[in-house]
């Protein structure tokens, strides 16, 4: 029966393979201190209004995230500042001096399908030859034949991991970096997050990854359905400050109704009264419309509180998740890649609420805030 058995070869491991991943950035002459100035900026595609009025200064040693949900004009944005923007986008970028800059694509538009992976470092690096490019190219886990590979047949993690290759190539010290994370493994993540910690440059970037924000950043400029707010520190500081200004927030708005409650209440009896002397039926449906409409702000504060507590458990079940990952092993394969597989599942589910959480509490701000006006 043994001698019937296919034999495959054995999974990756990925967690003993990682130290061989060296996302190392290139020694870089130093910036000026201010980098980019940019004032009114917007940008429309087709009917829509993206952003507008967007003011930044960035200095020298910066790591900005730039946050939001998808298709509010994240990398329309970074296009703009990186320089790429459409003749049609408004506002005034001013560079600082002595700058090398990179630029990321999260359509790996920088690789060409047709090319082999030894084609693609040679075309940044003309003095490699082939042996030269495969190894550069094995710090990035290309073993074997991979390098010789078409781009086509890459997939998203190798894509990835390729293109920052590219980009690692040439001295830079302004990198706009646009989902760098969005198809690597855990462990090439959690290099490149030590890379650009380790960054003397400056580095915009979007993500949607909360922990590579809350590692890597140090500002945050977040898309918000009022505007776009710019926030002088980390996205974990970020996201703690919106929180404990939701809560004011809405305590102040509860404070306010409670106080002007009785004194309106009269009057609302008067109005109510008035109205149903004139039109019973019209009446009684306001009134309806009223409860209908009480009972659904009650359900959407009940939710962000759930949330609140579900996303808190939900951080302190990932931290476990990723310091068994980390002192893991790896001898039961098996074992690891579940693990992993619940990680990356958690992590989207605490993602997804937090979105949600976002929105329920800005829509009960905005609510509360007009019922105290």
């Amino acid at each position: 029966m043994l001698e019937k058995l296919d034999r495959v070869d054995r999974p990756e491991d990925v967690w003993a393979r990682a130290e061989r991943v060296r996302f190392r950035f290139a020694e870089t002459p130093r910036s000026g201190d201010i980098v980019l100035d940019a004032k009114g900026l917007a940008a429309e595609r087709g009917p829509n209004q993206l952003f507008s009025g967007i003011e930044i200064l960035v200095r020298r040693g910066d790591r900005v995230g730039v946050v939001g949900p998808n298709g509010c004009g994240k990398s329309t944005l970074l296009k703009l500042l990186a320089g790429r923007g459409e003749a049609a986008d408004r506002g005034d970028v001013r560079r600082g001096t002595n700058l090398y800059e990179g630029y990321f694509d999260q359509h790996l538009g920088s690789l060409d399908p047709k090319k082999t992976c030894v084609d693609e470092v040679r075309s940044v690096r003309g003095d490699f030859n082939v042996d030269g490019a495969r190894q550069y190219l094995a710090r990035f886990r290309f073993y074997g034949d991979d390098p010789l590979r078409q781009v086509s047949s890459l997939s998203g993690g190798e894509s990835t991991r390729l293109a920052l290759a590219k980009l690692l190539l040439e001295p830079r010290n302004l990198l706009f970096l646009d989902e760098p994370t969005n198809h690597l493994d855990i462990p090439a993540a959690e290099i490149l997050e030590e890379a650009l910690c380790d960054f003397e440059g400056t580095v915009i970037l979007i993500s949607h990854d909360r922990r590579f924000l809350e590692t890597v950043t140090t500002r945050t400029l977040c898309f918000t359905p009022n505007g776009v707010d710019l926030y002088d520190g980390g996205f974990k500081d970020y996201s703690e400050a919106l929180l404990r200004k939701q809560r004011a927030d809405a305590e102040l708005a509860t404070q306010r109704a409670e106080r002007t409650e009785r004194q309106a209440r009269s009057e609302r009896q008067a109005r109510s009264a008035k109205a149903a002397a004139a039109t019973p039926a019209t009446s009684a449906q306001e009134r309806q419309s009223r409860k209908t409409d009480a009972r659904e702000l009650e359900r959407k504060r009940k939710r962000v509180k759930e949330l609140e507590l579900a996303i808190a458990q939900g951080e302190e079940q990932l931290e476990a998740y990723r310091k068994v990952l980390r002192e893991s092993a790896g001898g039961n394969w098996e074992q690891l890649h579940a693990q992993v597989n619940e990680e990356r599942a958690l992590a989207s589910k605490v993602e997804k609420m937090t979105e949600e959480w976002l929105t329920l509490s800005d829509l009960l701000a905005r609510t509360d805030a007009g019922g105290a006006a």
